[in-house]
């Protein structure tokens, strides 16, 4: 159990003497309330392993991958860690993770920079957009002024320099010098190239008595004494040819055992005296990542390799089959190395050899397609641009009990490993047989026995109809997978005259040619329950909807013009089926669905997409929708480039709309989006890395299962929802005080209901014992009685 989970748990369960002074109540009375009460807390540790691996309804949770460490900061005690979307701290006392961001604290995503002032014992957090938060004594402030200031182009933070209480920051519109006593910008360095030309800061130092920068322009000085004007590019140095340094892009700047020390991509490394420069290293081929010092050791990163100079310019290289792809390093109090691998997470050097400290998370932040079956959350990550296969080699990451599982063939801490393929694109599940087949574009069908077992399957599979569509090179490409009622397979083989394919319950394989040729460039395919498949093309292929019919081979377009649909745009990016059989499209410019798929087949069909209408306008028209998902509860879950909503039922009324601004989303711009039926938790793949949201629906049944109601008890603590799932579909549900008063009534949405721990009129519930009564909204036969504590 992790501490994040502990403290939720201590905190869940708490109940001290005043929790129990009910005052008039008689001694009989308290006495069954506290029997009542540890008999709630009893159950509530028994399902325990079932509720810490969910949320509160209403809440968020992030779901990044901290395998692509780039930044690492050492502090007293903890060791923190920046990934390309994610951070976290190891702490070295209790030998322990835990992970931050914007669900509990942050304010932002995208750490761009990291640094740790041991003048004051505050750790800074640059961001990619110019913010900034401050760490410390466990508490975090926001300091957003460069983000918000009005400036062209990037405010991107690469690096942190300090001296006392200033932090020199460098970001792509110069330096900024940072008071951290007085929280303020004192001064900030932009236009102090060459005749006052703007630079790019990349770092930064202070050697003797000047300011040194790393600029896109090559290495600058000028003096700290205060009687200069630094904000006058005359009065800046700039080193060139003539002082045997060359004048192009530099990225470090470190000075030790009184020299400085800098680096040129494919060129050398540069040692300054205070008079010349003089290349000392040849790093030719190799690219600049980062450098830092310590008393007796200067350490140098390139691409993948680290160098340590000791000494009289002693140099060695650091090794260990730990250590990949180095990006920044960092020494603690007793010497011992910590490394920011953007391949293999944080490195910690311990007993000679290093050892890799990655927090659960997915392999990287890449998704194409994501896929719930049996609680799990399998996302595949590949892609595909211009026909031709990315390279992904990432596998496929699930999400289960709380917890990631990779798998892929890199060999790398904690993976499982699995046949080479590249580019997963797409995943379907056949649970009568209990397979997990992933598509891809590029190596074909791989099939899973969700154990141990892994089967590529491709043009060399007997029996096989998949077509290579390259013979020359390796190219089985494989868009999209779905599964209909009868246990079928159903595939796009991308780019080939046959592009539809179906791998039978039987083991049997079928291809088939449609008429409309834009069938071969089908990148989605979806079986509903009317059995007919829907084909989406590729926006760059035509785009539209190629509707197949595959007991009579015929096709029908679906696309703007009247006599197809009519659908909003033919830029179609998106396929779902509702609770209701409906068919609805995710395009560029809004949302349309179509009640039926029958008519559409026929050779002049009359039936023509509707529109939803919303606030009096066409449902989200001037929007490009990404993705779009339907809930338990039959509503309409939709992703934008600008966000993500949430409607009812038909698509008319809003109940969500979040954003970067007020959510922990790390980016507008939604891939993709799943629901993971059991929790109703949705998970939100955007260009930053996946987050997921506890909805409020989950799949109705016709009658109650295993209902849960998640807290259990409530403390004072708790202020979010309180979820009641397992219910019969669309259950009405009543909430009653012990002694059978009503203080709550409430429909489900598909098979959980929630409350707010309030009644009628909005009061906190008071401490006592609360009954759950439900039945089934039509003929009332269904019952469930439960109950649930509230301790204030």
């Amino acid at each position: 159990m992790s501490d994040v989970s502990n403290v939720i748990l201590k905190k869940q369960i708490k109940i001290s003497s005043k929790y129990l002074m009910i005052g008039t109540l008689s001694r009989l009375t308290q006495r069954r309330f506290r029997y009542l009460v540890l008999t709630f807390i009893c159950s509530y540790l028994s399902v325990y392993a079932y509720a810490q691996n969910d949320i509160p309804i209403g809440t968020w949770r992030t779901h990044f991958s901290y395998y692509s460490a780039a930044n690492v900061a050492v502090a007293q005690s903890k060791v923190y860690c920046a990934s390309k979307n994610g951070f976290f701290f190891f702490d070295t006392e209790e030998q322990s993770t835990s992970i931050i961001s914007k669900v509990n604290g942050l304010s932002d995503t995208g750490i761009s920079a990291l640094g740790y002032n041991t003048f004051n014992d505050i750790l800074i957090l640059g961001y990619a957009n110019g913010n900034i938060d401050l760490l410390q004594d466990n508490e975090i402030s926001n300091f957003n002024v460069i983000k918000e200031a009005d400036l062209n182009g990037s405010k991107y933070l690469r690096g942190i320099h300090f001296n006392e209480n200033i932090a020199y920051l460098s970001a792509d519109f110069g330096l900024v010098v940072f008071d951290m006593e007085k929280n303020e910008i004192s001064e900030t360095y932009t236009n102090i190239g060459q005749n006052g030309t703007a630079i790019t800061a990349f770092n930064s130092t202070i050697f003797r008595d000047s300011l040194f920068i790393a600029t896109d322009k090559g290495i600058m000085a000028a003096s700290l004494d205060n009687t200069v004007n630094r904000l006058d590019f005359r009065n800046w140095r700039r080193f060139d040819d003539t002082n045997g340094l060359p004048a192009t892009p530099v990225k470090i700047i470190n000075s030790w055992q009184g020299k400085l020390y800098t680096a040129v991509d494919n060129d050398s490394i540069y040692q300054y005296d205070g008079d010349e420069w003089e290349a000392f290293l040849s790093i030719e081929n190799y690219m600049v990542q980062s450098a830092t010092s310590r008393e007796n050791r200067l350490l140098i990163v390139l691409d993948n390799k680290l160098l340590e100079i000791s000494g009289q310019n002693n140099v060695s290289e650091i090794t260990d089959v730990s250590i990949i792809a180095p990006k920044m390093v960092a020494t603690d109090a007793s010497g011992k190395l910590w490394i920011a691998d953007s391949k293999a997470g944080l490195q910690r050097e311990q007993n000679g050899t290093f050892e890799s400290i990655v927090p659960s998370g997915p392999f990287s932040d890449e998704v194409m397609r994501m896929k719930s079956y049996d609680g799990k959350m399998v996302i595949a990550p590949g892609g595909y641009e211009n026909d031709l296969p990315a390279g992904n080699a990432d596998g496929f990451f699930m999400f289960e009990d709380g917890s990631w599982t990779n798998f892929n063939s890199s060999g790398l801490h904690n993976t499982v490993n699995i046949p080479e393929v590249f580019d997963l694109v797409d995943i379907a599940h056949d649970p009568t047989a209990g397979l997990t087949y992933f598509a891809s574009f590029g190596d074909g069908l791989l099939s899973w026995d969700n154990e141990n077992t892994f089967t590529i399957l491709d043009e060399n599979t007997p029996g096989s109809t998949l077509i290579n569509s390259d013979p020359s090179g390796r190219l089985t490409r494989v868009s999209s997978l779905s599964m209909d009622f009868d246990g079928n397979l159903w595939l796009c083989n991308y780019g080939t005259n046959s592009p539809i394919q179906v791998l039978k319950s039987d083991g049997s394989w079928q291809s088939f040619q449609p008429t409309n040729n834009s069938a071969r460039f089908s990148s989605e395919i979806i079986v509903p329950a009317s059995q007919n498949k829907w084909l989406r093309v590729d926006p760059d292929k035509g785009g539209t909807i190629v509707l197949f019919d595959d007991t009579t081979n015929t096709t029908s377009k679906i696309s703007r013009n009247s006599n197809e649909g009519q659908i909003s745009s033919n830029e179609v990016n998106d396929l779902a089926e509702d609770l209701d059989g409906q068919i609805w499209l995710a395009t560029s410019g809004g949302i349309v669905y179509f009640p039926t798929s029958f008519e559409l087949l026929e050779s002049n069909p009359k039936t023509f997409a509707l529109r939803p209408i919303f606030e009096g306008f066409p449902l989200l028209a001037d929007e490009l929708i990404t993705s779009i998902e339907i809930d338990g509860g039959n509503r309409k879950w939709v992703g934008t480039n600008n966000g993500l909503w949430l409607f009812g039922e038909t698509g008319e009324s809003q109940v969500f709309r979040f954003t970067t601004d007020n959510s922990p989303l790390p980016s507008d711009n939604i891939i993709d989006l799943e629901i993971n039926g059991p929790s109703g938790e949705v998970f939100v793949a955007t260009q930053q890395g996946i987050v997921s949201f506890r909805s409020t629906a989950t799949p109705g049944t016709p009658s109650h299962q295993l209902v849960k109601v998640f807290p259990n008890p409530v403390t004072k603590e708790f202020g979010g929802t309180i979820g009641i799932s397992g219910l019969a579909n669309g259950a009405i549900v009543k909430i009653t005080d012990i002694a059978g008063k009503l203080i709550f009534e409430t429909s489900a949405q598909g098979g959980t209901a929630t409350w707010d721990a309030r009644d009628y009129n909005g009061r906190r519930a008071t401490t006592g014992i609360y009954l759950i009564l439900s039945a089934d909204a039509t003929s009332g036969e269904e019952k469930y009685v439960g109950k649930i504590a509230i301790i204030d």
